[in-house]
């Protein structure tokens, strides 16, 4: 099921193995997403104490 949320429901997930850095292989993502939109939708889920 595809349904879009507010980026303001969202929240961070700790152990994401995807940190956000400020090298030059964020730089070309950065710049891939820029050019060619996000290809691979989010997958979210529920937290387990909600929210």
């Amino acid at each position: 099921m595809v349904v879009r949320l507010p980026l303001t429901d969202l929240h961070t997930f700790p152990d994401h193995p995807f940190q956000v850095r400020d090298d030059e292989e964020m730089r070309e993502t950065i710049q891939s997403v820029k050019e060619y939109g996000v290809i691979v939708p989010a997958i979210v889920r529920p937290r387990e104490e909600g929210g």
